[in-house]
């Protein structure tokens, strides 16, 4: 299951780059084209509809593998995790430093085992569309 969402996420980022590349040759093929040459023109116009379906496609493999980070997110099942780690900082603060990085997820972190924590962990990376470190902490499960 975890290599099959990885696989995922590296197809998806893999068709994301592609279509960029795509992008920015089209954008470089309609500086060539002149106005009286409608052929090259309609050929262009046909490549930009198949990027734009292209495009389409890749957008709903994205929401396809939020939905399906989503439901792994609630079907996650961590240890209770223990009060007196937790007691030096409050939730907040330890989750605001993590999503920034200024703090590493793992073993030592005191949240490292709350269900609630790495819930709203996941939920912020699905938001900004990293779903690399989504993966990360579905491994970790």
């Amino acid at each position: 299951m975890k290599s099959n969402l990885l696989k995922k996420i590296d197809s998806i980022k893999r068709k994301a780059n592609m279509l960029l590349f795509k992008i920015d040759e089209a954008k470089k093929n309609k500086a060539k084209i002149s106005k009286n040459d409608f052929e090259k023109a309609y050929n262009q116009i046909k490549e930009d509809d198949d990027l734009i379906s292209e495009n389409y496609k890749t957008i709903n493999e994205q929401l396809m593998l939020i939905d399906e980070l989503s439901s792994l997110k609630e079907n996650i099942e961590l240890a209770q995790y223990s009060e007196e780690l937790i007691a030096v900082m409050d939730f907040d603060t330890y989750f605001d430093l993590t999503v920034k990085a200024e703090i590493d997820f793992n073993e030592d972190h005191p949240y490292y085992r709350n269900i609630k924590f790495v819930k709203k962990l996941i939920d912020s990376y699905i938001e900004v569309e990293e779903y690399e470190k989504c993966a990360e902490l579905i491994k970790l499960v």
